[in-house]
Parts: C-alpha cells; sequence; structure tokens
C-alpha cells in the first residue's frame, strides 16, 4: 500500500491492481467532496453510491488477492457515517463476484437473438444475449467485443426512447470543473461570497444569469461586462480541461443520428473546450448567442429540437446539472442526468459517466438510448 487519500481508500494501488481503477477512483472522490458539503446530499446521495462504488472495488480487492480484512477496512476508512451502509460491502469482500453470463455458441443463430450493428462503428456489435428476471426486475446483458471503455457484460437497467438527443457540454462530455472553480472562486471572493454558495448557483447557468442570482440589486450592465470579461479568459485556459469518461465513443455512436449540442457557454468557449477534449461540436448547436435567456428556462432545448424539426417530447436530454435538468423538464423533455450532481434533481434516468449508456439506432427512426449497471 502507498498513497492513501480520501480517508482511507488507496488511490495509487487501485490505479496499479484494479481494471479501470483511475477511473473508478477518480469518480468516487468527486462524488464523495461534493457529497460531503451537503448535509442533505450526503444522506440522500453519498451512502447509497458509497455502497454502489464499493461493490465492485470490494470484489475486486477479493479477486486480486487481498485479505478480506484488508478490503473491510479500506471500506470502513471512507466515511464513519457510512458504516452502515458499507456493512453490505463485506459480503462483496469475501464472496468472489459471479461470472458474467456465457456468449452465444456459434452455429445457427438463436431465435431469441438479435445483433444489430452499433451506430456509428462498422463491425461493432451489440449482442442481445438473453433476457433475465433478477429478483423480479427485468434486465438485459449486453455484449461489445470491440468498445472501448466499457465492461465485457454489462446489464440493460433502462431503456428510453428518442427521436433526437440535446446534449449539455460542460460535466456532461466535457471535466472543466477546475478552470470554472478557479475562475469563479476568484469572482466569489471580489463579491464576499462563499463558493460553495457561488457553484451551486453557477452550474448550467450563463455567467451573467449566476450572478443576477445571487447579486439582485447589482446592475446588470455589470454582470455582462464580469460574464464577457470571464467567458474571454475561460477561452484561453484548457490545460486539464479533458473528455468525461466514454464521451469519445458515445459521439461516435450518435455521429449520423440526429443530436445537438445546448450549452450555456458561448461558440468560442465551446469550440475551445471541446477541441482540449478532442470531442467534434455537433452541427447542431445551441449556445449563448442563440438564445436570449439563460436555463433553467427551457428556450435552449425547445431552439434545438425546431432545428431539428422535432417535436420536444420526442427528445432526450443529457445533463449533469439542477438548471439543465430543470430546463430539460420544463421543455417537456426526458432526462438522463450525468454525474453526481445530476442524481439530487429527480432526472429520468440516471448515470455516473457516459460509459453506463449505450446508444442503438432502431429501423423505426427511433435512438434506443440502454442505460447500463
Amino acid at each position: 500500500m502507498a498513497t492513501v487519500v480520501a480517508e482511507g481508500l488507496d488511490y495509487a494501488w487501485a490505479q496499479a491492481h484494479l481494471p479501470e481503477g483511475r477511473r473508478r477512483t477518480a469518480m468516487f472522490f468527486e462524488i464523495y467532496t461534493a457529497a460531503t458539503r451537503d448535509p442533505d446530499l450526503r444522506r440522500r446521495f453519498l451512502d447509497p453510491v458509497v455502497t454502489e462504488w464499493l461493490k465492485p472495488l470490494a470484489a475486486a480487492l477479493a479477486t486480486a488477492g487481498t485479505p478480506p480484512e484488508t478490503a473491510r477496512s479500506l471500506a470502513s476508512r471512507i466515511s464513519p457515517s457510512t458504516a452502515a451502509c458499507c456493512s453490505n460491502t463485506w459480503r462483496w469482500a469475501t464472496t468472489p463476484p459471479p461470472k458474467p453470463p456465457t456468449a452465444m455458441p456459434s452455429g445457427p443463430p438463436d431465435p431469441t437473438s438479435s445483433t444489430t450493428p452499433a451506430s456509428g462503428e462498422t463491425g461493432r456489435r451489440v449482442d442481445r444475449i438473453r433476457a433475465s428476471r433478477n429478483g423480479g426486475r427485468h434486465s438485459e446483458h449486453i455484449a461489445s467485443p470491440g468498445t472501448r471503455g466499457y465492461n465485457q457484460y454489462m446489464t440493460v437497467n433502462a431503456t428510453l426512447t428518442a427521436r433526437a438527443l440535446l446534449l449539455d457540454m460542460d460535466s456532461t462530455l466535457v471535466n472543466s470543473e477546475a478552470v470554472v472553480e478557479r475562475l469563479w472562486g476568484t469572482w466569489a471572493a471580489a463579491h464576499g461570497l462563499p463558493i460553495d454558495e457561488v457553484l451551486a448557483v453557477a452550474h448550467g447557468r450563463q455567467g451573467w444569469a449566476t450572478m443576477a442570482a445571487l447579486l439582485p440589486d447589482r446592475p446588470m450592465e455589470l454582470n455582462h461586462a464580469d460574464n464577457a470579461r470571464m467567458l474571454r479568459e475561460e477561452t484561453t485556459i484548457v490545460d486539464g480541461v479533458v473528455p468525461v469518461p466514454g464521451a469519445p465513443d458515445f459521439l461516435a455512436a450518435v455521429a449520423h443520428l440526429p443530436h445537438a449540442l445546448v450549452t450555456s457557454a458561448d461558440i468560442a468557449l465551446t469550440e475551445a473546450r471541446m477541441g482540449a477534449a478532442g470531442l467534434p461540436v455537433p452541427a447542431v448547436r445551441i449556445t449563448a448567442e442563440s438564445v436570449t435567456v439563460s436555463k433553467p428556462d427551457p428556450e435552449g432545448f425547445l431552439k434545438a429540437a425546431a432545428e431539428l424539426g422535432l417535436p420536444p417530447g420526442d427528445c432526450l436530454v443529457f445533463e449533469d446539472s439542477a438548471a439543465g435538468i430543470a430546463a430539460g423538464k420544463a421543455a417537456g423533455m426526458r432526462v438522463v442526468g450525468v454525474g453526481p450532481r445530476a442524481v439530487a434533481h429527480a432526472p429520468t434516468a440516471h448515470v455516473a459517466d457516459l460509459t453506463g449508456v449505450r446508444v442503438e439506432e432502431r429501423g423505426d427512426g427511433l435512438i434506443a438510448v440502454h442505460i447500463l449497471g
């Protein structure tokens, strides 16, 4: 054991020994940090998520030959307040993980299975192995032999259908939080405001709208001037801007399907951050210049639907923030929440990141979005 962080989880050991250890532990620490700032969020979100993240971690520890007491010790040191939640982890730590379902044998096709080319990549297969009932809940195991960033076998927890996908940018497709927190931290200090309070409002909103909400008596022209300055500065700071896990494969999969970007950033910042993350900017994009109001107003999502020639109810939104989720709902759309902030705002479905999503094009013009577990 080497560097111990976040009250006992060994980040260096996880990176060295666990499959996708770096991604798992990094996302857990992000969740841990966000949730511990808010007691209500901790109660509603952190404890269940601790169990969810510790389950595969503890199983991997046991599989790698770590003594069960070591796995228990690592888990118990995350937080004393999560002891009751973590109690279920001991069983996972001492029991080998279940074997994955067996793939279909070669030979004549099974009439109960189907093979559909996944959207956006030639030769990639999504094989519906078979439907099963686990504790009365229907699930579907899918295999994806050529897909980076996914487990070989995953379970479909839910499937949503739509005719178009509307995508937020920051914290949904790209991780730019370090830059956002630095710039808003400077602004918050200049106005004597707690940074946590500022960030709670800022996520998902245009800058001027955040300032107006926090300082309602401040002249709006000052808000617009500060916002323009911050946008210029943000556009030049792209070090550390990276794709959210799964975003490159996700965008490749939807490339030829109806989709649009709906972001509170202006076009210059959009191109800078998407470029820094190595992601293509969708042909249909609704940016700050396209709207007269900010999220949580639904104007941006409604404009995107109109540009795609579809009614709002046919669109599925991917969002991470309270303002963005509220905007999607106000537009009459279903919302897939992405990341730790989203779950507290009751999206239609929730994923930790885009590795938890698989997109499938159907022959009837519908897009099937599988939420994986």
